[in-house]
This record gives structure tokens, sequence and C-alpha cells, in this order.
């Protein structure tokens, strides 16, 4: 049906008048940008960790158990980062800060060679990164409604 006046997003800033000229949906653009970027984040790290491991001299074990911790971090991380955002309605904050650090700690990643600072730097990054899809799929959906 119609859309009522209050339904209407309001055009604010220059990306959102450009958007709405193209009867695109600011609020699901940025979704998609935001998506966008931390897939293309994961994807130009994750597959070359393992090299980057063997190049400084890890042995075979060390790497297949830095490789096991991701998951195992980012099982709990998404939970709990969740739960504390819902706690404190501060989702953006959360977003934000887990997005940055994420990636502050992968960037770190290049200058450590010791298995036990690669191995917290892993665990900090996967907790960090795991609520970022969820936080932002939900944030999505309260700003639609």
């Amino acid at each position: 049906g119609d859309k009522v006046a209050s339904e209407v997003p309001v055009a604010t800033g220059w990306f959102d008048q450009l958007l709405f000229k193209c009867s695109l949906d600011p609020v699901l653009t940025r979704t998609k940008a935001i998506y966008f970027m931390i897939f293309f984040q994961m994807a130009c790290l994750k597959p070359f960790l393992s090299v980057y491991f063997k190049s400084i001299d890890l042995s075979y074990s060390v790497i297949g158990l830095l490789s096991a911790i991701s998951p195992i971090a980012g099982f709990f991380g998404a939970p709990i980062l969740g739960s504390l955002a819902d706690k404190f309605h501060a989702h953006k904050l959360v977003l934000l800060v887990t997005y940055a650090l994420g990636v502050i700690l992968d960037f770190s990643l290049m200058f450590q060679t010791s298995p036990t600072t690669i191995a917290i730097t892993i665990v900090t990054g996967s907790f960090c990164s795991s609520a970022l899809t969820p936080i932002l799929g939900m944030f999505e959906q309260t700003k639609r409604k």
C-alpha cells in the first residue's frame, strides 16, 4: 500500500539524498556497505593466516591450534557481546568498538611472532568480530520498523 507521511524516510545528508533520489533505502544500503566491509576484511586475511604462520616458522601443530581457537572464541563472543549491547542499549557503540578492535587486532598480527601473543590476539579478535553480524542484523531490523 501507500506510505503514510511519517513512514517516508527523511533524507538528511548528501548520501541519504542521493539514495533517496535513486529510490534506495538508506538504512538497507548502509547495512549492505557495512556487511561488505566486514566480509571483505575477513576474506583478505583469513585464507592467508596459515601461510603467514608457516612463514614465521611455526610448527604445523601450533598452526592447527591457532586455526582452531578462532571459531571457539567466536562461539562465546556473539552471545556475550550481544547480551551486553542489549543490557546497556548500546548496539551502535558495541558495533563500532568491536569492528575497530577487530581490525586493529587483525592488523597487529603482522608484527607478532610469538605463538602465545598470536593466540591471545586471535582469541580477542574472533571474540569481538563474532558479534558484528548479529548486532548489525538486529540494528537494521530496529531501524526499519
